[in-house]
């Protein structure tokens, strides 16, 4: 896939054709990681803060271990 250097005020955009968007799951407004490696532009979604998922759970031992103020409440919406 190709596209092209636009300006963008003082600065340079690429704009990300619909099918790169949809099949990356962005949205307006994420925030991407910009690298250059090996002579490449490389482009990462940022991974968002949110809740640990159970993976990231069961993997914690006591020296790496959530604090208690980090996990929010647990009780569904009964």
């Amino acid at each position: 896939m190709e596209t092209k250097i636009q300006p963008w005020g003082n600065s340079m955009a690429v704009r990300l054709p619909s099918s790169v968007v949809n099949d990356m799951k962005l949205k307006q407004g994420d925030a991407l990681q910009i690298d250059v490696q090996d002579g490449a532009i490389v482009l990462r979604p940022v991974k968002k803060a949110g809740h640990p998922t159970l993976a990231e759970m069961v993997g914690q031992s006591h020296e790496n271990a959530y604090e208690a103020s980090e996990i929010v409440s647990w009780r569904g919406e009964q």
